[in-house]
């Protein structure tokens, strides 16, 4: 009988090692290219993939990181502009405790782009998870906010709506928002209402081109136990509004749950750049001159 529990013992310690090996029954990945619609129409891709706030998002190729378009997303000067600003990704599944998430995007702001605020001193919103209770009532974001250019020595601020704590990374002088280039910039959250500087497994890292920028280990990213991530928003709402009429382009979006297989140079797990480069500009007008 002695050996029988043993036996049982041993099988049920194998089994939960087993679990914690096997990928989360949550995982899955959104990858919008913006190479399938129409040029010109709105561009959303459907329920899960990116809709909602994307009324001033349209199919362009005006510039593309990769394929035959992107997205171009509009805003009118002035205006914080939900629901024309940006897009929304639903999650085909609810995040919880313990998850891990990724997310990257690829940005094109045109020379003369403003990502100042028209209200002196306001932030705009960037790339953004949403939480939530498990009744679903609202419990913040975990915000990328780009930091305007009158404001301090960083390029970039965290916060976690509710928290009111700000985390600052990115050399002003070097990490601010290049005009004219396709840029990369990935987010990565560990979800957990404990930081792990505070015994928990909260924790937010920032990459900027491949280069890790901040790793913060002092933040909560839930507010509870059971609360969850159920959405997450690129833009959406200018703080102060816009601070003239503009666009920008999108391109080669990256949601995901489960774990790339990339390192970066300080060892961490991220999507980074990938193999994919962009696409050249088509030459100018040549005139040709035949003898």
């Amino acid at each position: 009988m002695k050996t029988r529990k043993m036996n049982i013992l041993v099988m049920v310690s194998f089994a939960v090692t087993l679990l914690a090996w096997l990928p989360h029954a949550s995982a899955w990945t959104r990858h919008l290219d913006f190479n399938s619609g129409t040029l010109g129409s709105k561009a959303e891709i459907g329920g899960d993939s990116f809709d909602g706030a994307a009324g001033g998002s349209s199919y362009d190729a005006g510039e593309v990181y990769e394929g035959n378009s992107s997205a171009r997303l509009s805003v009118t000067g002035g205006e914080t502009a939900f629901g024309v600003w940006g897009g929304i990704i639903n999650h085909p599944s609810d995040l919880v405790r313990g998850d891990e998430v990724w997310f990257r995007v690829r940005t094109f702001m045109p020379a003369g782009f403003n990502y100042d605020s028209y209200a002196e001193g306001s932030h705009l919103k960037f790339l953004r998870i949403h939480t939530q209770s498990a009744s679903g009532a609202n419990q913040g974001y975990n915000d990328w906010y780009i930091n305007p250019t009158t404001r301090g020595e960083y390029a970039h601020k965290f916060i976690f709506e509710g928290q009111q704590q700000w985390s600052k990374f990115g050399d002003s002088a070097t990490q601010r928002p290049v005009l004219g280039v396709w840029e990369t910039y990935e987010l990565y959250l560990k979800l957990d209402p404990t930081p792990v500087d505070s015994g928990g497994e909260a924790r937010v890292k920032v990459w900027k081109n491949g280069i890790l920028l901040g790793d913060f280990t002092n933040r909560y990213t839930l507010v509870d136990n059971d609360s969850v991530s159920d959405r997450t928003h690129i833009f959406t709402y200018w703080n102060g509004g816009a601070p003239k009429t503009q666009h920008m382009w999108l391109d080669d979006v990256i949601l995901t749950t489960d774990t790339p297989s990339a390192v970066d140079a300080e060892g961490n797990r991220y999507i980074g750049m990938g193999d994919v480069t962009p696409r050249p500009n088509p030459p100018g007008f040549v005139n040709v001159r035949l003898n």
